[in-house]
């Protein structure tokens, strides 16, 4: 009995020590090639703003002047706002949009021209200074 016992005993023993073994991480190996995460796949649209400082229509590309800087877009694929296009756009236009950065280039994804909010407040008080029609 004390036999089995000691025997028993020592496989339980055993198997405890051969699952941690098992647990421990692989040693990694470098790859050849650097592996691509699923973060580093995927690419963020940034959003640029300013003025239109010149436009360069034979390669569909703009030079817009803003706060963070100068930025050189091309518009040639871009999805301009309702109303809005490439001939459109002149030089001095205020213009937000989203861009993505391929092969080393800015691809403008979206391109609107931007409304001052000066402007949207001067109509309304346009609209509210004109009296409004009595009734009789």
């Amino acid at each position: 009995m004390k036999k089995t016992l000691m025997i028993v005993l020592a496989a339980i023993i055993s198997a405890a020590f051969m699952t941690t073994v098992f647990a421990q991480d692989k040693p990694t190996v470098a790859p050849d090639k650097p592996v691509q995460t699923e973060k580093a796949g995927k690419l963020k649209a940034k959003k640029f703003d300013g003025e239109v400082a010149s436009i360069d229509v034979a390669a569909k590309t703009i030079l817009v002047k803003g706060k963070k800087g100068d930025i050189t877009v091309d518009v040639g694929s871009a999805k301009f706002a309702k109303g809005y296009t490439m001939e459109d756009i002149k030089a001095g236009d205020k213009v937000i949009g989203k861009y993505m950065e391929k092969d080393g280039k800015m691809v403008a994804l979206y391109l609107a021209r931007k409304i001052e909010k000066k402007a949207k407040v001067e109509k309304k008080e346009e609209k509210a200074g004109a009296p409004a029609p009595e009734k009789k």
